[in-house]
């Protein structure tokens, strides 16, 4: 059972300040007037007419693209001389991944773009998958980016991977 009179939940119901009367009590609302808004369903409400409310709610995949690149760019400063052009397409690959999350949060019609972004996250986890192959560097040198940190980026990527995947089949 609420605690609050006409609620149907424990909430605290919303109401607008209102201005006291001489007495100190706030005057009462006409009858059949109630307010039952509350700052989440203001917030919701649509703006007045011929004007539209920016989208203030954060995009999920674009920061998670953040919070990648801001352990993917650490570890691609640390890269050696002779790996700089691996190094700069990295680069060039997460801040492309971001640009494109930051056209899907705007665009209206996201599919083209989300297709983009998910080539370019494909892109994103082989040049890394390079950046730690043993293999490709041959016995001679060592690769640029050491198992840990392979295992945690891929492991960042495969979540964006997942969350542009989901974001994919709700547009189906």
């Amino acid at each position: 059972m609420p605690i609050y009179p006409n609620a149907t939940s424990n909430r605290r119901p919303y109401y607008p300040k209102q201005q006291q009367t001489q007495t100190g009590q706030q005057p009462q609302q006409p009858s059949g007037h109630t307010t039952t808004e509350t700052p989440e369903t203001q917030q919701n409400a649509s703006p007045p007419s011929g004007q539209s409310r920016p989208d203030t709610r954060p995009f999920m995949i674009q920061e998670k693209i953040l919070d990648m690149m801001k352990y993917g760019k650490p570890a691609v400063a640390n890269f050696p001389g002779r790996e700089r052009v691996l190094a700069d397409e990295i680069r060039r690959s997460m801040q492309t991944m971001l640009r494109l999350a930051i056209i899907v949060k705007k665009k209206y019609y996201k599919k083209t773009t989300l297709q983009e972004l998910d080539v370019e996250l494909e892109i994103l986890q082989k040049l890394i998958q390079i950046a730690q192959d043993k293999s490709y560097y041959g016995q001679k040198f060592s690769p640029p980016l050491s198992a840990q940190k392979y295992k945690h980026w891929s492991g960042l990527l495969t979540e964006i991977g997942k969350m542009i995947g989901g974001y994919m089949k709700s547009f189906k």
